[in-house]
């Protein structure tokens, strides 16, 4: 059997136990109490497999862990995957994120999902954060982000494109980025990079290099 423990910002603790089988349970314990309850069971992305891992993160960073099951991979890095976010209140977990992704992050209200689309390029899902309660994940993207090299260029190309609903169902329009804060996104490959402007747009600034 194996354990492992996590002590949020309020003071109430996490425990993680997977026996001999594979069997997951996470329990909760409030602040100052010693005694755990057992709030989730075998967490798994797909409801037919158990998951390979299951961990604490703190994808928001806020002190409070949230548990994070991963299932099958594929040949790259991507990985089925579903996040619970703890209430703190009640000691109990609520599903707040499922997708396949390398990576997740937390920007500007949003949950994004980032996984290699090819050799070449990374794909960046963004889903806006629903209050709730519980809050959780969107179920419509909000934008879509592609970073990739052509291999004629030393400089990445950066496209942001959101779904737009026509008679023939979703299509995809192109946008600039919502903020500055986005154009982070875009340094996958390294600072240099170009971002994707629609016709009669201006061209975003670039981060400037605020080092002496």
């Amino acid at each position: 059997m194996s354990t492992d423990e996590a002590t949020n910002r309020d003071g109430s603790t996490l425990r993680i136990r997977r026996d001999c089988n594979d069997a997951v349970e996470v329990a909760w314990a409030a602040p100052g109490n010693s005694r755990f309850r057992v709030v989730l069971r075998d967490p798994s992305p797909d409801p037919e497999e158990r998951a390979r891992s299951v961990a604490f993160i703190d994808l928001d960073e806020d002190g409070i862990h949230e548990v994070e099951a991963t299932g099958m991979c594929g040949a790259g890095p991507n990985c089925a995957g579903i996040v619970y976010r703890l209430d703190p209140a009640s000691g109990t977990f609520h599903e707040f994120f499922a997708g396949g992704y390398a990576e997740l992050s937390i920007l500007d209200g949003h949950v994004i999902e980032a996984g290699r689309a090819s050799c070449c390029a990374w794909e960046f899902h963004a889903w806006p954060i629903l209050p709730g309660p519980p809050p959780r994940a969107a179920d419509v993207m909000a934008l879509r982000i592609v970073v990739g090299m052509d291999g004629e260029h030393d400089t990445a190309d950066c496209t942001f494109s959101r779904p737009r609903q026509t008679g023939d169902g979703f299509n995809e329009e192109l946008v600039l980025p919502p903020g500055d804060a986005w154009l982070k996104i875009c340094e996958h490959y390294g600072v240099d990079y170009r971002v994707s402007v629609p016709v009669d747009a201006a061209a975003p600034p670039l981060p400037t290099d605020t080092n002496p």
